[in-house]
């Protein structure tokens, strides 16, 4: 398993709200319909390395959610689910509860950066973003 799809399978274990929760994370690109949820990175890079040969890196994320967004309370409702998944990643990182990630990686952290509106599709849907950073150290064998 790679680092994204650690990360799409921790994420996976968000409950969510009561009326929405992830059944499936994709890759890059949401579904055409609501809800669809997708996870594309978005940059990454080493940040130090010691000199034991361990690195340390941050790779950055987002999160789409395409969500149906055709009246106010749609709109409303879309953003008590993303502030409740920021709510629970912020709880997932105090906690140090992270992704399982490949070989001799070990997350650091896991940070949510921002919350916004991408776009509306004239179906009436629109597509969320959340931007997060995940901070880990690979270490040298």
């Amino acid at each position: 398993m790679n680092v994204i799809k650690s990360v799409q399978a921790w994420l996976e274990g968000f409950t969510g709200l009561e009326f929405k929760s992830f059944q499936e994370i994709l890759t890059d690109f949401t579904e055409e319909l609501p809800s669809s949820y997708a996870l594309a990175p978005a940059g990454n890079s080493k940040v130090t390395e010691d000199i034991m040969g361990n690195r340390t890196y941050q790779n950055s994320y987002i999160l789409y959610a395409r969500e149906p967004a055709g009246n106010e309370v749609d709109r409303a409702e879309n953003y008590d689910f993303l502030e409740a998944l920021n709510d629970w990643i912020e709880e997932q990182d105090d906690k140090r509860n992270y992704p399982q990630l490949p070989d001799s990686r070990k997350v650091e952290s896991i940070t949510v950066s921002n919350i916004m509106m991408f776009g509306v599709d004239d179906n009436g849907s629109a597509v969320y973003q959340i931007q997060m950073q995940l901070i880990y150290t690979k270490r040298s064998n």
